[in-house]
């Protein structure tokens, strides 16, 4: 399911300006997208396990050439984002093949050690091919759980034996 992105869109990093299209999501694409945001606030939280695969597909813009597309997803803690600890971070990316001036890139992000939880995404930032930035802010926030896995991979393996130093 897709979500609406807010008109707020800040320009970050280096690189020439792109005629305010600077990686920009598609405006008449954001406003299709709208009725779904509202629609996911009242469905179940997708849910996850070490070892799955996050997806999130965005769609670019941009008349220089689209690079890439980043997002994160942060553990929530009382209901805030946990910023402050590295572990409750999930970054998703995505490429596009070639340099394309539009581009719908699927941003993914392996499940391995992150704590289980509900995680919460508050921008996507794109890319152009002269490193220019733009943000857009995700709202309402697009959320997601992860699940205790039944072979919890956050424990590590169970030490057999211990030899002698030698």
């Amino acid at each position: 399911m897709r979500t609406a992105l807010s008109s707020k869109r800040t320009r970050i990093g280096a690189g020439r300006p792109a005629d305010g299209l600077s990686a920009s999501l598609v405006a008449e694409d954001l406003q299709k997208l709208t009725k779904g945001a509202k629609m996911s606030e009242q469905q179940e939280l997708k849910e996850f396990r070490q070892g799955d695969t996050v997806n999130l597909t965005v769609e670019l813009r941009d008349e220089n050439g689209i690079s890439d597309a980043l997002a994160a997803a942060f553990l929530l803690v009382d209901g805030n984002p946990d910023e402050s600890d590295p572990r409750h971070r999930i970054e998703l990316a995505g490429w596009p093949k070639g340099n394309p001036t539009r581009a719908e890139l699927v941003l993914s992000a392996k499940l391995e050690q992150e704590p289980p939880g509900e995680y919460a995404c508050y921008a996507v930032v794109g890319v152009n091919t002269h490193q220019a930035a733009s943000r857009h802010e995700v709202d309402p926030p697009m959320r997601f759980r992860i699940v205790e896995h039944p072979d919890d991979i956050r424990q590590g393996p169970e030490v057999l034996a211990v030899g002698e130093f030698w």
